[in-house]
């Protein structure tokens, strides 16, 4: 007691110094993901081990606004080379100015199911909540991997495409919840097609109308129609005729009680894809055939314990129309450690 009125200030000023120590150490969280992942192809592309680690920065800017950092390590287990690269993948602001949600930086790129886009994207998105109804507005230029108009195809496409250099993508999309159960989305795309490898430069536009339902807390399903504005011509690419259509569809199912937290818990889901070309961005599968595709997928994740899941997918896709003759299956399975 003599001790603590001897160094009432000193203490009263030590607890202010630390208080302002742990208000600040909570205004930054650092969380990771590393994933040990096998994919074996069944023709075109040779098989591969990949270890993938990721760390998250996540920082609070004040009551509006945060940050949010990704930084990614890739690692070939199948050579004796070290990749000690490491990537600043993902760096965005996200807040809110009034009403209206804001997203400005390269961030997850993700619209409904991820039929036609599921990728990093540069840019800024805009959403606005209303009641039941939602309206959301992108611009900017998605981080390609592997798809049509970036010039590259996973499956072995036929037709020979040069790089580009620029594609811009504009996108509006209106949500309707009808209740707890139904909602219903509708998103149109407009994509330009800039310096084309030498080709004419272009423009393309989507339409997709997604019908999700919820028959339980575990059960869902969601139905999908898509429409290009055009058809992929062979005149495109130096060729005769027409290589694909301008509609399709997809579906799929997911049974889930997955809980990161929970060891023993789980999720099954399957789909069906029949998507035109010319209205592909970036689909979800981690086998991107780059054109025109029908074929499905069905998998399954597993919390082996609390933070660790084991997961895998099987996909079977062909080209559609002339492009038919090309498929591929992917049997993808991993094991994720979260921190």
């Amino acid at each position: 007691e003599r001790l603590a009125a001897e160094f009432a200030k000193e203490l009263e000023s030590l607890g202010v110094r630390v208080g302002k120590l742990e208000k600040r150490l909570d205004n930054v969280t650092i969380t990771g993901e590393v994933r040990f992942s096998n994919y074996t192809y069944d023709k075109y592309l040779a098989k591969k081990e990949n270890l993938r680690s990721r760390i998250f920065v996540n920082g609070q800017v004040n009551d509006r606004w945060k940050y949010t950092g990704m930084f990614e390590n890739n690692q070939d287990l199948r050579t004796n080379a070290s990749n000690g690269t490491v990537n600043l993948r993902r760096a965005w602001v996200a807040g809110s100015i009034g009403d209206v949600g804001v997203r400005a930086g390269r961030f997850p790129f993700k619209v409904a199911y991820g039929v036609i886009v599921d990728n990093e994207a540069d840019g800024i998105d805009l959403t606005y909540r209303k009641g039941a109804f939602d309206v959301g507005l992108f611009a900017g230029r998605p981080a390609f991997s592997n798809i049509l108009v970036a010039g590259d195809s996973s499956i072995g496409s036929p037709i020979g495409i040069s790089p580009l250099t620029r594609v811009q993508v504009i996108s509006g999309q209106v949500g309707y919840k009808f209740n707890k159960n139904l909602d219903l989305r509708v998103a149109y795309y407009d994509v330009e097609v800039k310096d084309n490898g030498g080709a004419a430069d272009r423009n393309d536009a989507a339409l997709e109308v997604v019908l999700g339902y919820k028959f339980s807390k575990e059960l869902s399903a969601y139905a999908e129609y898509v429409r290009a504005n055009k058809k992929l011509l062979g005149s495109d690419f130096g060729l005769a005729g027409t290589i694909d259509t301008k509609t399709g569809w997809a579906a799929g199912v997911l049974y889930s009680t997955l809980n990161r937290a929970k060891a023993n818990t789980y999720a099954l889901r399957a789909n069906y894809y029949d998507i035109p070309t010319r209205a592909l961005i970036d689909h979800t599968s981690e086998l991107d055939p780059g054109f025109g595709f029908k074929g499905f997928s069905v998998g399954g994740s597993y919390m082996l314990a609390k933070n660790i899941e084991f997961a895998v997918d099987y996909f079977d896709y062909e080209g559609r129309k002339e492009l038919k003759e090309i498929e591929e299956k992917l049997l993808w399975t991993r094991v994720l450690f979260y921190f």
